[in-house]
């Protein structure tokens, strides 16, 4: 795990906005975490400034800064070199004009998402075993898949299953058990007991 103090906003609604805190949990050793809507980003921020010293980086995943809060951030070197934005919604691409946003939509015809784009950088910066887990590549790429609609590698009934899961457990319980799964277990998996609870939720 890497020595740094980490706050985290994501996106509130679904899972791709919730895996990157599990993702984060097991990269870091100190981690904060706000799940916010896309018109709360630049206020979410806002309020980190008054502390932005006690944070090494403020990561963002899944949603993105306003172009007027990018252009702030750009003027003030502290801030630039701490922000970090993972996106991969299309219509924010032109914000990829700033060194401190990341807004990926494809990496060679496969669609990307927050998770994975964020999932991809923590594999470049830290040596962890727990990352690098078929556990933990294969719930990025169940994620991944829901999110972007994009079933050529996963089928729309399996993907489709992370989603009932987070509907079943609720954000917070959802990042808990996907936590404890992936740090308990090497290859991905539905057990029979989310199974059931996934029939039961479909009827």
């Amino acid at each position: 795990m890497l020595d740094k103090k980490i706050f985290l906003i994501s996106h509130i609604a679904d899972p791709d906005g919730a895996t990157p805190v599990v993702l984060a949990k097991i990269t870091f050793k100190n981690l904060e975490y706000e799940l916010v809507e896309l018109k709360d980003v630049d206020s979410t921020l806002e309020k980190l400034f008054d502390k932005f010293d006690e944070y090494d980086e403020i990561h963002i995943v899944d949603v993105n800064v306003t172009h007027e809060m990018a252009l702030k951030i750009d003027a003030d070197d502290k801030l630039k070199n701490k922000i970090k934005v993972f996106d991969h919604h299309f219509s924010q691409m032109y914000l990829n004009e700033f060194s401190f946003i990341s807004v990926i939509d494809e990496i060679d015809g496969r669609k990307e998402s927050g998770t994975s784009n964020y999932y991809n950088y923590l594999i470049e910066i830290c040596d962890n075993e727990i990352l690098r887990r078929n556990s933990v590549s294969g719930l990025v790429n169940h994620v991944r898949a829901i999110d972007t609609y994009d079933f050529k590698e996963i089928s729309k009934d399996d993907a489709s299953k992370i989603g009932f899961l987070f509907d079943i457990f609720g954000r917070e319980e959802y990042i808990n058990h996907y936590l404890d799964f992936v740090l308990n277990n090497n290859d991905f998996f539905f057990s029979e007991t989310e199974l059931l609870l996934i029939n039961l939720e479909k009827k």
